[in-house]
């Protein structure tokens, strides 16, 4: 009998699994839905050029290269890079800052914008894959 109940467990506790991995998956949003605005995105054209252009050419953030680097990957792994500059002074932009700056990087490789802000905060932008786009 002890058993059985030890199975049941374990087989409730891998459905309520499952279920919770669909719900994540659900919730995922894909860079091509329009997950930031013009105006964030123009935000963060201003900010990469006040903070980032000195030292980074936007070609390495645009094309074949950011497909190349980034597609069907989360959004979350170019945050990661992103967050760790200024190079002299890692994370010291705002969190709303970065996230505009990914706004722009989208921007300049054809997502189209939404009417809804990417927030800076990282649930929100975990929740975002950036995916494949066809030309």
């Amino acid at each position: 009998m002890r058993y059985r109940t030890q199975i049941g467990v374990v087989m409730a506790a891998a459905v309520m699994a499952t279920a919770w991995v669909g719900l994540v998956t659900a919730q995922e949003k894909l860079a091509s839905s329009g997950v930031y605005t013009t105006a964030q995105a123009d935000r963060g054209m201003s900010i990469y050029d006040g903070q980032c252009a000195s030292c980074h050419e936007l070609s390495r953030f645009k094309g074949k290269d950011f497909a190349s680097a980034w597609s069907d990957k989360p959004l979350a792994d170019l945050h990661v890079a992103v967050k760790s500059m200024p190079m002299d002074n890692p994370g010291s932009l705002q969190p709303q800052e970065y996230a505009d700056i990914l706004a722009y990087f989208l921007s300049i490789n054809g997502y189209p914008a939404g009417q809804t802000e990417l927030k800076g905060d990282d649930a929100s932008i975990k929740a975002v894959k950036v995916d494949v786009k066809t030309p």
